[in-house]
């Protein structure tokens, strides 16, 4: 039953190691998520709007990043509990869904959400936010399988 143990969990030496990754995930995951919600923030604070439909549209793309953003820093607080990151299941579903979700947000923003309206600074820190989307989507995915079981994430956030 010993060595059904040790393949079971991956050695602590690689969990120490991927410990800072995971953290660095979920803090880019966080930015990128608050910087969804800063970009709604402004689509409110500057409106463009000719007619009702451009109302309607204005409205629902500022509530979209508002509830968006909401949601990925909400999903990446609950990524480092400890009743998410203790059992294997829970933390690779956490991660998958990040991932799927900061790749979607990360080609949303690219062509959307503000860049085509704004000036190049703007649109600068528009594609920046975008291609840090898509990173942490790749870290999520090569993480993902990675849960040690024991609660290590929750310990380096104290």
């Amino acid at each position: 039953s010993r060595a059904r143990t040790s393949c079971a969990t991956p050695p602590r030496l690689a969990m120490i190691g991927l410990r800072p990754l995971k953290v660095v995930l979920r803090v880019l995951g966080a930015v990128v998520s608050g910087l969804f919600f800063v970009q709604a923030v402004w689509i409110f604070v500057n409106p463009e709007l000719q007619d009702f439909w451009d109302f309607c549209h204005w409205l629902a793309e500022g509530l979209l990043g508002v509830i968006v953003g909401g949601i990925g820093c909400y999903f990446e607080v609950r990524g480092g509990m400890v009743s998410v990151t203790r059992h294997f299941r829970s933390y690779a579903l956490n991660r998958l869904g990040l991932c799927i979700f900061y790749f979607w947000l990360g080609c949303y923003i690219m062509g959307g959400m503000g860049a085509k309206h704004a000036g190049e600074t703007w649109r600068s820190v528009v594609h920046a936010t975008g291609f840090i989307s898509w990173i942490v989507a790749g870290g999520d995915l090569l993480v993902a399988f990675s849960a040690g079981g024991s609660g290590e994430d929750e310990e380096a956030l104290n």
